[in-house]
């Protein structure tokens, strides 16, 4: 089954289209899943409007956004009750989010240089961790780090899942988006 857009907004595959390239993964996670708290590290134009969308997060009760340039912030923030937005330092996001307990769905969008180590951060209030912009070398380093990963490569940039737990793995396995199960294959 392809992914059809389930957005009022226009599809991501227009325009600056390949910054939404994970949308199709978070729509999927969301029709799987039971999304009531998720974290994003970096605010997005794309992820954040998704993560907000009430057709398709129908569940999702909270939203804590970390971010470390406040510009990006004005340019893509969203008035919602829902959403939560942390402003810091990005050697300290990882420590901060701790204090916000358990996540349903951690995203992993944020600078390059924190990406990773943002991700294995995760894996304490997390098991169930989105990764985009993994078809760049230095992110593909992550993979090792996960007993479980599959990878979204049909729209660029590619977005990964990662887990570590066997039930967690089993419903990824039943996303309705086109994955390579741990492995980005030839």
């Amino acid at each position: 089954m392809r992914w059809r857009p389930t957005l009022s907004s226009p599809c991501p595959h227009q325009d600056d289209s390949f910054y939404g390239s994970h949308r199709a993964v978070l729509e999927a996670i969301a029709k799987t899943f039971t999304i009531k708290t998720a974290f994003e590290f970096g605010i997005g134009k794309y992820s954040t409007a998704t993560f907000l969308d009430r057709v398709a997060f129908q569940d999702l009760e909270r939203l804590v956004s970390f971010e470390t340039n406040s510009d990006w912030v004005e340019r893509a923030k969203r008035e919602d009750p829902r959403h939560e937005i942390v402003v810091a330092p990005p050697d300290t996001l990882t420590e901060i989010c701790n204090r916000f307990g358990r996540a349903d769905l951690v995203l992993v969008d944020g600078m390059d240089d924190h990406r990773i180590a943002s991700a294995l951060a995760s894996k304490e209030f997390c098991d169930l961790i989105v990764y985009h912009d993994v078809e760049e070398p230095l992110h593909r380093r992550i993979f090792k780090e996960f007993r479980f990963y599959a990878v979204h490569r049909e729209i660029a940039p590619w977005t990964a899942i990662l887990t570590d737990d066997g039930r967690t793995w089993e419903n990824v396995r039943r996303l309705q988006v086109p994955l390579v199960f741990n492995g980005i294959g030839q």
